[in-house]
């Protein structure tokens, strides 16, 4: 039971196309947001392609098993 307020520098598209589009990107802040307080994931340091991918992999399976519990 609350306003939301959006506010953009986008001044052409359809209202509902940009609501749609922050809806999007709140979803994709909240993911961060357990990842960094529920699996108190923290800066890590990889520099290879292989070692960032399976990175991503981890965090990406935590968070969906999380999701799914």
């Amino acid at each position: 039971m609350g306003f939301y307020s959006i506010v953009t520098s986008e001044v052409e598209g359809d209202d509902k196309e940009l609501i749609n589009r922050y809806h999007g990107l709140s979803k994709i802040e909240n993911s961060f947001r357990i990842i960094k307080s529920d699996l108190e994931g923290r800066l890590i340091y990889v520099w290879t392609e292989e070692h960032i991918k399976t990175h991503f992999l981890i965090c990406f399976v935590a968070l969906t098993i999380i999701r799914i519990i």
